[in-house]
Protein backbone atom coordinates (compact mmCIF):
# COMPACT_ATOMS: atom_id res chain seq x y z
CA UNK A 1 0.00 0.00 0.00
CA UNK A 2 1.16 3.49 -1.27
CA UNK A 3 0.28 6.38 1.10
CA UNK A 4 0.00 10.52 -0.30
CA UNK A 5 2.78 11.89 1.29
CA UNK A 6 0.85 15.33 1.83
CA UNK A 7 -2.90 13.55 2.62
CA UNK A 8 -2.67 10.01 3.96
CA UNK A 9 -4.94 8.92 0.74
CA UNK A 10 -4.14 5.59 -0.85
CA UNK A 11 -2.82 6.64 -3.98
CA UNK A 12 -3.60 4.74 -7.05
CA UNK A 13 -1.69 3.29 -10.21
CA UNK A 14 -1.68 5.17 -13.17
CA UNK A 15 1.00 3.71 -15.13
CA UNK A 16 3.25 0.41 -15.13
CA UNK A 17 5.75 0.04 -17.20
CA UNK A 18 9.55 -2.41 -17.34
CA UNK A 19 12.75 -0.64 -18.49
CA UNK A 20 15.84 -2.66 -18.77
CA UNK A 21 18.63 -1.14 -17.10
CA UNK A 22 21.97 -2.27 -17.99
CA UNK A 23 21.71 -6.09 -17.47
CA UNK A 24 18.95 -5.75 -15.03
CA UNK A 25 15.06 -5.45 -16.10
CA UNK A 26 13.15 -2.66 -13.71
CA UNK A 27 9.58 -2.62 -13.23
CA UNK A 28 8.30 1.54 -13.17
CA UNK A 29 5.34 2.42 -11.55
CA UNK A 30 3.93 5.93 -11.32
CA UNK A 31 1.34 6.40 -8.74
CA UNK A 32 -0.91 9.54 -8.03
CA UNK A 33 -3.14 11.03 -5.36
CA UNK A 34 -6.98 10.87 -5.79
CA UNK A 35 -7.25 14.49 -5.00
CA UNK A 36 -6.05 16.09 -8.23
CA UNK A 37 -5.58 19.33 -5.90
CA UNK A 38 -3.23 17.63 -3.21
CA UNK A 39 -1.35 15.76 -6.20
CA UNK A 40 -1.01 19.29 -8.29
CA UNK A 41 0.49 20.47 -4.63
CA UNK A 42 2.68 17.26 -4.01
CA UNK A 43 4.41 17.71 -7.51
CA UNK A 44 5.02 21.26 -7.02
CA UNK A 45 6.82 20.46 -4.11
CA UNK A 46 8.86 17.83 -5.56
CA UNK A 47 9.73 20.19 -8.62
CA UNK A 48 11.13 22.29 -6.38
CA UNK A 49 13.03 19.46 -4.59
CA UNK A 50 14.42 18.50 -7.69
CA UNK A 51 15.73 22.05 -8.07
CA UNK A 52 17.46 22.08 -5.50
CA UNK A 53 19.49 18.85 -5.74
CA UNK A 54 20.11 19.96 -9.52
CA UNK A 55 21.62 23.04 -8.03
CA UNK A 56 23.68 21.43 -5.72
CA UNK A 57 24.82 19.34 -7.97
CA UNK A 58 25.80 21.89 -10.67
CA UNK A 59 27.34 23.77 -7.04
CA UNK A 60 29.54 20.25 -6.36
CA UNK A 61 30.53 20.01 -10.38
CA UNK A 62 32.00 23.53 -10.45
CA UNK A 63 33.51 23.24 -6.96
CA UNK A 64 35.44 20.59 -8.48
CA UNK A 65 35.94 22.15 -12.01
CA UNK A 66 37.78 25.25 -9.48
CA UNK A 67 39.65 22.72 -7.09
CA UNK A 68 41.02 20.68 -10.18
CA UNK A 69 42.88 24.36 -10.80
CA UNK A 70 45.28 24.74 -7.74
Amino acid sequence: MNLCTRCGKVRIVVKTYKEIIGNSKVTCTDTSCPDPVCQAIVDKQLAKEKDVRLQAASFAIARGFRNKGR
